[in-house]
């Protein structure tokens, strides 16, 4: 450190070094003008992740691997982004009745009726995203799943062609799965206005906006009682109203409440004020703000 010092006040004797700080300080002034006026602490929490299984397949190789080697039971875990919904094996192992459509993105997108799932009677964890879809048969084939603890449908319905079919089917599958302990609906439904049944043992639930927000917080507060983590994906200035506060008070086990929106500087700014506001009427409760 005393070295250090010396070598300080040798530069600091040289001419040349007090004519360069005109120039340097020239340099650094115009980049001032970018710096924010009125900085808000960036308080961000990365939105947990789902417990998964221990055997899980995530692509149709996968599932193939396991067909051949009649294992396809053994699966617990199935995410199935890049799995066509027709896919299903015959006895010796060999992928049959694929019919997939091409849709103007190019990502091929099949039917949605999802044969595969009565393959794995084992299934806890299911991850169903675009660009695949759900058919009625696909809908009535997820309700068969009674053993299921862990179901993702982020943004499924962007990509269904017949979305009122959620509407129609959403509801009566989720009654059908009374091991239901994770779901994750954010961006999903098409039109927004679905509501969610009784799930007794629901601990962690991924919402995005709809419709029918304050009634299904209700529905969680009345039925729930187990649930420990809420993800509300909502927007910058949504309003929470007096009963959907009424209603998270309500819910005795809830630790965690984590709100997102846009990333946008002025929606962050507004969801972090929000985050502030819940935090003084909801005591007793984590509330954050999250990321998409």
């Amino acid at each position: 450190m005393q070295k250090l010092w010396v070598v300080l006040k040798v530069s600091l004797t040289r001419p040349w070094v007090w004519m360069m700080l005109p120039m340097v300080f020239l340099q650094v002034l115009p980049l001032l003008q970018f710096a924010p006026k009125n900085p808000i602490n960036d308080y961000r929490n990365a939105i947990p992740v789902f417990d998964q299984p221990d055997v899980v397949a995530t692509s149709a190789i996968d599932l193939g691997e396991f067909a051949r080697k009649h294992e396809l039971e053994r699966i617990e875990g199935l995410v199935c982004r890049d799995i066509p919904g027709e896919l299903s094996f015959d006895d010796q192992g060999m992928p049959q009745s694929i019919r997939p459509s091409i849709v103007n993105a190019g990502y091929i997108i099949s039917s949605g009726n999802w044969p595969i799932l009565d393959q794995t009677p084992r299934l806890k964890s299911l991850v169903l995203q675009p660009p695949n879809s759900l058919t009625a048969e696909g809908w009535q084939r997820i309700s068969r799943l009674t053993q299921l603890e862990s179901l993702e449908l982020e943004s499924l319905g962007q990509a269904t062609a017949d979305q009122p079919l959620i509407e129609q089917h959403l509801s009566t599958a989720l009654t059908a799965l009374p091991n239901l302990r994770q779901l994750n609906l954010n961006n999903f439904g098409g039109r927004y206005d679905w509501k969610l049944p009784p799930l007794a043992r629901l601990e962690y639930l991924i919402l995005g906006f709809n419709t029918q927000m304050e009634s299904n917080l209700e529905t969680l507060a009345q039925s729930s009682p187990n649930l420990q983590t809420l993800v509300l994906h909502t927007y910058d200035n949504f309003n929470y109203t007096d009963r959907m506060i009424s209603s998270i008070l309500r819910m005795k086990s809830l630790r965690r409440l984590i709100l997102c929106s846009s990333s946008q500087v002025d929606a962050w700014r507004e969801t972090q004020r929000q985050v502030e506001d819940l935090r003084e009427r909801i005591p007793g409760v984590n509330v954050e703000r999250g990321v998409y």
